[in-house]
């Protein structure tokens, strides 16, 4: 992965979007069986740091922050935690500037049958930041 990753705030759902609220009892409490404990601790934890606009993340320091140790490498807990924020639509890369910027949804997707069963896929999101 490489060492530093900016994270843009994006309105990527517009009206049909949820505001996450807290990840226990707000939205993004019913995105947790799907996403899991990480992916939604990390979801919650970049929507707070990006409050007032862009940020830029070392990734180690990221890592361990969330309690998954400090590895940031193609198999890392963090890197499967992003990608399935990428799978589900939450964490998207810039796809002109490459794997060190990802836009995070302002607002989460309706949970539906279909993203429960089938998640979109962003084989490039993974692919780029595990490269780095």
């Amino acid at each position: 992965m490489n060492d530093l990753i900016t994270i843009t705030p994006r309105d990527l759902y517009g009206p049909v979007g949820h505001p996450p609220g807290d990840p226990a009892s707000g939205y993004l409490g019913r995105w947790t069986p799907i996403l899991g404990p990480t992916s939604t601790l990390l979801y919650h934890h970049l929507h707070h740091a990006t409050v007032d606009g862009p940020v830029v993340l070392q990734l180690a320091v990221l890592a361990a922050s969330l309690g998954v140790g400090r590895g940031t490498g193609r198999n890392s807990i963090l890197a499967g935690a992003i990608g399935r924020l990428g799978r589900y639509g939450m964490l998207l890369p810039d796809v002109a500037s490459g794997a060190s910027r990802l836009y995070l949804a302002k607002s989460l997707p309706p949970v539906t049958v279909t993203r429960r069963d089938r998640p979109r896929t962003h084989p490039h999101l993974v692919h780029q930041i595990g490269a780095g």
